[in-house]
């Protein structure tokens, strides 16, 4: 396993490391709705050092390589942007396991507790480009997700600027009020 900063390109900050005992877990009835329970098959410790942004895990053997995407939210001190990644609306249209709220068995609730169908990676494909090109620009930014601005709408007030890459349409009041 490796993990990468997202900046003007992928910086590797960590590992490679061996992982253990990692191994194929069953598809549960309905886990686009339900999520899917599987077991924690490693934690990535980050502390005050790590800066705010975008990063890729990789993880790899000797047939293939998967990676998923973390964010590191703001810090104590914002910068001149916030790139707000659109989570909600991701979890809405992701159709892994079988629904969303768009599919043939249209729902009224997901989970977020599944994998991003799509090679793309929901709001990590235009994020990276995004955040590849604001690093490059010299343009100081701080990344947080749908959630965080959920909890904290008050974050909107630290920056002059905020850029939602793609787009972004479920918000719950909370975030509206921000």
């Amino acid at each position: 396993m490796e993990v990468c900063r997202e900046v003007d390109q992928s910086v590797p900050i960590e590992g490679p490391r061996a992982l253990e005992g990692l191994r194929s877990e069953p598809i549960p009835e309905e886990a686009w709705r339900t999520g899917c329970k599987w077991p924690v098959s490693t934690r990535i410790a980050t502390d005050a050092s790590w800066q705010s942004g975008l990063y890729t895990v990789r993880v790899r053997d000797r047939n293939r390589e998967v990676r998923s995407y973390f964010v590191v939210g703001p810090g104590r001190i914002p910068a001149r942007v916030l790139v707000l990644l659109p989570t909600h609306t991701e979890a809405a249209y992701n159709g892994w396991g079988g629904g969303s709220f768009y599919s043939r068995s249209q729902s009224t609730e997901v989970s977020f507790l599944r994998p991003i169908s799509g090679s793309g990676q929901g709001p990590y494909a235009s994020s990276i480009h995004l955040v590849r090109w604001l690093s490059r620009e010299g343009i100081a930014f701080d990344v947080a997700t749908d959630d965080e601005l959920h909890d904290t709408p008050e974050i909107l007030l630290q920056y002059p600027g905020i850029i939602i890459p793609g787009h972004s349409e479920y918000w719950s009041r909370s975030m509206r009020r921000g």
